[in-house]
């Protein structure tokens, strides 16, 4: 058991809520979908992050696919579009034989609005 804070709660708790966040890179672990929710709801993404880094783990889509397609919705909803998207080799799991396969993909996208 741990406790987790959000990065809102952590922008305040650093006085830092006005400044711009140029890269934000998300590797929690499968957390990234409750967390991408949470920084929806605090509402600072558009005003302050520029770019976001995010390793999707493929197992949580077999889970909820609706829940996924929704989030990645809202952050083009957002104004953030995909620029760049590779597998993740560190995701690597053996299969029949030979075969492997990787169970992460690194996404990226930039914040269209704070390039206007």
């Amino acid at each position: 058991m741990c406790h987790v804070k959000t990065l809102g709660s952590l922008r305040k708790q650093f006085q830092k809520e006005e400044k711009m966040i140029d890269y934000l890179k998300m590797d929690v672990e499968g957390s990234e979908w409750p967390s991408l929710e949470a920084m929806f709801k605090e509402g600072f993404l558009t005003k302050y992050v520029k770019q976001i880094g995010i390793e999707n783990h493929s197992y949580l889509f077999r889970k909820s696919p609706k829940r996924f397609l929704t989030i990645l919705a809202k952050l083009e909803e957002l104004g953030f579009r995909k620029w760049n998207v590779h597998w993740n080799m560190h995701c690597l799991r053996k299969k029949k034989n030979t075969l492997s396969i990787t169970l992460c993909t690194e996404v990226y996208y930039i914040n269209m609005n704070i390039l206007k």
